[in-house]
C-alpha cells in the first residue's frame, strides 16, 4: 500500500490508495497543478458560506418586495382620496 502526503495551502491530506483521488499520483518528483486557483474562473466556496449567501440575499430579496407592496399600497390610497 502506497502513501503520499499532499500539501495544500490549511493542510497536508494524506493519501492511502490512488482511488482516494482523481487524479494519477506521479512517482517523480514533478509539481503537478490539480487545481488552478489563479484562474478568473476557479470558485472555491464552502457549502455553508454559499447556503448562508443564498439565504440573505433570498431575505434581502423578500424585505425588498415587502417594501414596495407597501409604499404601492399607500400611493394607491393616497390617488384615491386625492380623486375624491
Amino acid at each position: 500500500m502506497e502513501q503520499a502526503d499532499i500539501e495544500t495551502q490549511e493542510s497536508v491530506i494524506r493519501v492511502v490508495s490512488p482511488t482516494d483521488v482523481q487524479f494519477k499520483l506521479d512517482d517523480q518528483d514533478k509539481e503537478e497543478v490539480v487545481v488552478n486557483l489563479t484562474s478568473p474562473e476557479a470558485l472555491c466556496l464552502d457549502t455553508a458560506a454559499f447556503v448562508g449567501v443564498t439565504i440573505s440575499f433570498l431575505m434581502l430579496l423578500v424585505i425588498a418586495f415587502i417594501t414596495i407592496i407597501f409604499l404601492w399600497l399607500r400611493i394607491r390610497a393616497i390617488d384615491r382620496k386625492n380623486l375624491l
